[in-house]
């Protein structure tokens, strides 16, 4: 017989243990092999058949909503909470290169605790602790990040922006005069410079885009854009109030949106004259020379750094105290970005002329000392070039230079001159990146806020305030083990809906693009393409054989049916239909094994929670404390944001535990029954960016009107909202009411999304709606802004004809409802309650349709649950604005009904008592 060689009997033994398979094959985003916990390895060894686990939800990889992302078509900075699809957004390739992508899916994760990150440049990004961000050690989370550490951020951002029409250059310098040196705080639009050639420049560029108006002396060096008429109406303050400049103290100015999106030459203009008036730049001693800019508002200089960006022009961002107040300095340090901002940018006026004086006194040296590449990644590729027979001499191209990379980090230049020494491929990405080594200064708690992730097929990063930072991403050893070592085995994938789907689906394309062995595993076509199906369900075939498929178990489990596996992996199984469980045990073949992972949700009544309990299973249970960076400070933040170690939110979402008994808040049955498709449907999503700079109340109703988009209607109309305060969502939405035969139906018509929308135009939305629709009855939820936009609605002038009187109702989800008086006694129930009987009777008597099409809805209604707390209903938190919006819409319906049962009922008017949500 022959020998069996150590080589294939480690390979063999490497192919039948998955963690040694996952340390051999599969890596981590920071390209450092994957390693696992005591746990997961006690899990991927499990020798049982089934297994199903109880976990705490390990919190996600998460940003805060305010974080900016730049569109590089549109040069547009959009908040991550209102970025929609198909922008072009800044990603960061396998090449240390910039590119640019549009395919990515924004992620809403709800309210986390996070953390401020600040480096010494002065960039900034608000996330959750386990975000990882590009370190020269790989990819590494917030949480494991000290001062000093360096993380990269990008050296540019590339735009593609074409010259923007709307916006002429005499605008554009208006716009830097009146930030730089403008007095446009107390209703007058003034210019105060002592410089005669930037006077003349305002006043030339003043007269010819405000002909009628005249730049008229106003004190020593102030000069006023006036009418010189009374009565007259001042053009240029509607201009300034139309960019959102006009009644801005210094600290309150920012870059107009409209700046951001022009062109680099529009852009160069901008800044030069900005830079003209607020700017300076020195050269006290050599080393020392500096070109900066001085701003008292922190959002102007952080523009400003921004727009630097767009040229390549790398600047920090740093504050200083004048007279108790903080001040913000944009400074550029080294020559080759000051000579850049003398090229490309430079100045106007007196400080032009001397700028190039001042540019002659530099030395012109290209080596930047402020722009170096961390030693941690440059010594192992020298090293390894000496271990390779390449002598210090060779890669320094001189006798007398010495590499002191344990002391130091060379400059860029240096590295490239190393790699033009040797031709060495590896050095010349370094020093070609599109990254700048930037050091973290200070990390500190900002508290809870909401959150969202960017998730970015093939690049799994993206830029973001300027920092590059990862997304989210979750790995399943098990399922690519089985499927790599199992010949002809066929095995399924599946979760309540497509989302959870698509970031297994993302996370198994990683693992094959970044292992060439395991792409190679894969079968091809007969046209040499690898055998990965997108539709209509994401499938895997391998040369071996084996098939993964990736189904969503849906309302009825039907895409499970034609299947039959010999091994099934189910994510959030707590959440699955029960008949959604029948046809996924079909499915399975006799003898084969089943894995299920989930967050319990409390609910007894489901198979999840059967499974859990059964003597056929071993069940795992891992709290989130088991994970590596649970701390102290963690426990102590999740405790207060959960209400304890008894609330139902702790035992279920961070301790793993079923804990106290929770329920459906409604019968995922019935729900489904009356789920149609709806041609008429509509969803409409309002951002308050869109609303910005209307100037009047009739501009804003414009816009609303024509977001809006719709047609008079004529029938039975109820409308209901969710209210939320401006930095929370609103929801709102309108039923149909129809006749078939004896039976009444209520139909979902509309459905307004809005955020970060205040009240004012939250009221003037309903008003628009009610307008088109004359509702019947319209509820909104007395919380966040329910209170100020129903009294807007009944006591404003503009709003009278409406005729809301008896129409409009704000009821407090807290209170208490009485329905009728029997005996002199009153007969009552808790406003919510009675509002989900009303939507549960609906849904029973399938008297209520709702739209098919709409995910959120269905995501929203499936998940909602309550538990009972000394006989008092407690609904889950977030993720139920639809629902509220739903609950009060039914209530107002229900308000007629209740409003003539007699003399003896007292109305319903909800009674205030303590909050619902404890």
């Amino acid at each position: 017989m022959a020998r069996i060689s150590a080589k294939d009997r480690k390979l063999a033994q490497t192919l039948a243990d998955p963690v040694l398979w996952g340390q051999a094959y599969l890596g981590n985003r920071d390209g450092s092999r994957r390693t696992y916990w005591p746990h997961q390895v006690e899990d991927l060894l499990c020798p049982d058949k089934n297994i199903i686990h109880l976990d705490g939800r390990d919190v996600g990889k998460c940003l805060s909503g305010e974080t900016l992302v730049t569109d590089c078509s549109t040069g547009e900075r959009i908040r991550l909470d209102m970025l929609t699809s198909g922008r072009d957004i800044s990603v960061l390739g396998p090449d240390q290169k910039l590119h640019i992508s549009s395919s990515y899916r924004i992620l809403s994760n709800g309210e986390k605790s996070c953390w401020r990150l600040t480096t010494k440049l002065g960039r900034t990004v608000v996330a959750t602790s386990n975000h990882p961000f590009l370190t020269d050690k790989g990819w590494k989370t917030l949480g494991v990040l000290e001062p000093g550490h360096w993380i990269a951020v990008p050296s540019r951002i590339h735009t593609q922006v074409e010259e923007n029409d709307s916006i002429n250059d005499d605008e554009l310098k208006l716009l830097a005069f009146f930030i730089a040196d403008g007095g446009i705080g107390y209703g007058a639009a003034v210019f105060t410079k002592e410089d005669p050639v930037l006077v003349d420049e305002f006043r030339a560029s003043a007269e010819a885009v405000f002909p009628e108006l005249f730049v008229v002396p106003s004190g020593r060096y102030r000069y006023r854009v006036s009418t010189c008429q009374t009565g007259v109406k001042n053009q240029c303050i509607r201009w300034l109030k139309r960019h959102g400049l006009m009644g801005k103290t210094s600290a309150q100015k920012k870059i107009p949106t409209i700046v951001f999106s022009s062109s680099l030459r529009q852009i160069s203009l901008f800044l030069s004259r900005l830079f003209a008036c607020d700017g300076w730049y020195h050269n006290a001693r050599q080393g020392s020379s500096e070109i900066g800019y001085c701003s008292a508002s922190f959002e102007l200089a952080e523009g400003i750094k921004h727009l630097l960006l767009r040229f390549g022009i790398v600047s920090s961002l740093r504050s200083r105290d004048v007279g108790g107040k903080p001040y913000w300095n944009v400074e550029i340090r080294s020559w080759s970005h000051m000579d850049r901002f003398i090229r490309n940018i430079g100045m106007t006026g007196i400080k032009g002329a001397c700028l190039e004086e001042f540019a002659l006194q530099q030395p012109g040296n290209p080596m930047n000392a402020h722009d170096r590449i961390p030693a941690g990644l440059v010594a192992p590729r020298i090293n390894r070039l000496k271990k390779g027979g390449v002598s210090t001499v060779q890669i320094t191209g001189s006798p007398n230079r010495r590499i002191r990379l344990n002391s130091y980090s060379p400059m860029r230049a240096t590295v490239l001159a190393y790699a033009e020494n040797t031709m060495d491929n590896e050095l010349f990405e370094m020093a070609a990146a599109d990254i700048h080594w930037d050091q973290v200064s200070e990390i500190e708690f900002a508290g809870q806020q909401p959150t969202f992730d960017l998730s970015v097929p093939e690049y799994h990063n993206f830029v973001a305030n300027d920092i590059i930072v990862h997304n989210s991403i979750v790995l399943s050893t098990d399922a690519l083990h089985f499927a790599f070592t199992t010949r002809g085995g066929q095995g399924l994938i599946a979760a309540p809906h497509q989302g959870h789907l698509d970031s297994i689906a993302e996370e198994i394309e990683f693992q094959l693009e970044a292992n060439p062995d395991l792409m190679a595993s894969i079968a091809l076509t007969k046209y040499g393409k690898p055998k990965i199906h997108r539709k209509p369900y994401f499938r895997l075939e391998f040369t071996n054989g084996a098939i993964l498929y990736f189904r969503p178990a849906g309302a009825y489990g039907d895409a499970f049916r034609s299947l039959h596996v010999e091994r099934v992996w189910v994510d959030e199984g707590a959440w699955l239909t029960e008949r959604a469980w029948k046809a996924l045990r079909q499915c399975l073949k006799s003898g084969g094994k089943l894995r299920i992972y989930s967050t319990p949700n409390g609910m007894r009544n489901s198979t999840y929670y059967r499974l859990t309990t059964s003597t056929q299973f071993k069940v795992f249970r891992w709290p989130s404390w088991l994970n590596p960076i649970w701390s102290e400070e963690r426990e102590a933040e999740l405790l207060e944001f959960y209400g304890g170690r008894d609330s139902a939110g702790w035992q279920h979402e961070v301790a793993g535990e079923h804990g106290k008994p929770s329920y459906a808040a409604f019968n995922i049955e019935y729900l489904n029954f009356c789920r149609q498709e709806l041609l008429e449907y509509q969803k409409v999503v309002v951002t308050g960016e869109e609303l910005s700079g209307c100037d009047t109340e009739e501009e804003s109703h414009d816009r609303l009107e024509a977001q809006l988009n719709l047609v008079p209607q004529t029938g039975v109309f109820w409308i209901g909202g969710d209210l939320g305060y401006t930095n929370d969502p609103t929801e709102l939405v309108v039923f149909q009411e129809l006749e078939l035969g004896e039976r009444r139906i209520i139909k979902l018509v509309l459905r307004v999304h809005m955020k970060h929308v205040a009240y004012p135009h939250i009221a003037q939305t309903i008003a628009l709606l009610d307008r088109y629709y004359t509702a019947t009855g319209i509820g909104v939820d007395n919380g966040g802004n329910g209170l100020a936009v129903v009294q807007e609605l009944h006591t404003l002038d503009k709003y009278k004809d409406l005729l809301l009187e008896g129409r409009l109702r704000g009821y407090d989800f807290g209170g208490m409802t009485t329905l009728a008086v029997r005996d002199g006694k009153e007969i009552r129930k808790r406003t919510k309650e009675f509002m989900t009987s009303l939507i549960n009777g609906a849904l029973q008597r399938r008297q209520i349709v709702l739209p098919a099409e709409d995910l959120e809805l269905e995501d929203q209604f499936t998940t909602h649950t309550y538990t009972l707390r000394d006989g008092r209903v407690i609904y889950s938190k977030g993720n139920d604005h639809i629902i509220d919006a739903v609950r009060c819409a039914l209530l107002a319906r229900e308000q007629a009904n209740l409003d003539q049962v007699g003399e003896e009922t007292v109305s319903l008017v909800p009674i205030l008592t303590d909050p619902v949500f404890i």
